[in-house]
């Protein structure tokens, strides 16, 4: 019995030894080069240029289209268009399909949205969409900001469970901009791992 026992713990031992250990630093190495070449990548990409900027030459850009009815103008967002921005987003390899699938459901809300607005004169030139006047993968803060000095950011810390990770990372202040704390969560997908949801805590 003793002996059965001493195997059992051996194995025990040695299945967390070499299976765990392992596992989660190689984890840890797969987390921090997916987020890190994800803002290099973003921060050259066209799709890190807000897609939404207004073209008043036009009366329209990628996204948001405006309608012209007589003497009117009224907005709506272009899907077709969205799923081009989306694709742009998928080239990199970084972000898993529920962050691409919420982006999506995000401008599809804001269509909905603007589906009851008035039409508006044309002569009073074209306005910000709210939602879709930000960057939309970063949110509340300009990409700049986080881009252009994501390097000097830590990982505070980097939870992970079975195929699932949370992770902080906490960009200082400097001289122009306030410190920035990230959230993100990942998944992990045929041994590598995908951006799932990018957001900040306090």
């Amino acid at each position: 019995m003793k002996k059965l026992v001493l195997i059992f713990i051996s194995i025990l031992y040695l299945s967390i030894c070499i299976g765990q250990e392992p596992r989660s630093d190689y984890d840890q190495v797969g987390i921090k080069t997916t987020i890190t070449n994800f803002l290099e990548w973003y921060k050259k990409r066209e799709a890190a240029k807000p897609v939404e900027t207004v073209d008043t030459s036009k009366l329209h850009n990628t996204i948001i289209m405006w309608e012209e009815i007589d003497t009117l103008i009224k907005p709506t967002v272009d899907m077709v268009a969205v799923e081009g921005y989306l694709n742009r987003l998928k080239e990199g390899n970084y972000l898993s399909e529920t962050f691409i699938n919420n982006l999506r459901q995000y401008h599809q809300k804001i269509k909905e949205e603007l589906k009851p607005v008035d039409p508006s004169p044309k002569s009073g030139g074209i306005y910000a969409i709210s939602g879709l006047n930000l960057d939309v993968v970063f949110g509340s803060f300009e990409p700049e900001a986080i881009y252009d000095r994501y390097r000097s950011g830590v990982f505070k810390r980097i939870s992970i469970v079975h195929d699932k990770a949370i992770v902080r990372f906490y960009i200082p202040q400097s001289s122009t901009y306030t410190d920035i704390k990230m959230l993100f969560t990942l998944t992990k997908e045929k041994d590598h791992w995908l951006i799932d949801y990018i957001g900040y805590y306090d």
